[in-house]
């Protein structure tokens, strides 16, 4: 493992590893941070000592952003103006965009808090999906919506598919001898 400093720029992304682009959030704006390159990962320090973001190494000689959606999205729920330009908007499916855009910018504010706040428990994949599930369901991504379908899209995940766990072969053999034994009786 090699440790490098890196200075970030005005949106908190450093290069590293050749033409390699991460972040270090919004927060680390032409701030240094401590940059431990793996093999397999690299890991972000801040100034404080605390691990800011951990990413796949990436490598090879064409550039690459390794952004992380959910960095940036602290900084949104403070500045909602900045989100037709940002790593978030061009991280969710056309679908979630299209419902956050037609949005009043008060319902913007409230829907972006609750995507960060039910990231911060369930992950960005979880928390997606679930507000895809809830503007399915509901025609809208309001927090309690949210939060319970991210939660069932975070146990998904943790399980597989629910259908291919469980086999019923064996209930169907059970009702066969249960009305062969009523008729016989």
């Amino acid at each position: 493992m090699t440790w490098l400093t890196r200075r970030c720029d005005k949106q908190g992304s450093f290069r590293a590893g050749g033409e390699h682009r991460y972040s270090a959030g919004p927060v680390n704006a032409s701030r240094e941070v401590a940059v431990a390159m793996g093999a397999f990962d690299v890991t972000v320090v801040g100034a404080g000592g605390e691990v800011v973001a951990e990413y796949p190494r990436e490598w090879g000689d064409a550039p690459t952003d390794s952004a992380d959606p959910m960095l940036q999205l602290r900084l949104l729920c403070v500045r909602p103006g900045g989100w037709r330009d940002s790593v978030v908007r061009g991280s969710l499916p056309e679908q979630l965009v299209a419902f956050l855009d037609s949005e009043s910018p008060a319902d913007l504010g409230a829907d972006l808090r609750a995507l960060r706040d039910v990231s911060a428990r369930r992950g960005w994949a979880a928390t997606v999906e679930g507000a895809l599930r809830s503007l399915g369901a509901t025609g809208g991504v309001d927090a309690a919506t949210l939060e319970l379908a991210a939660a069932r899209a975070d146990a998904a995940d943790a399980l597989g598919d629910v259908h291919e766990l469980v086999d019923l072969a064996g209930y169907d053999r059970a009702f066969e001898l249960l009305e062969g034994g009523a008729a016989s009786a």
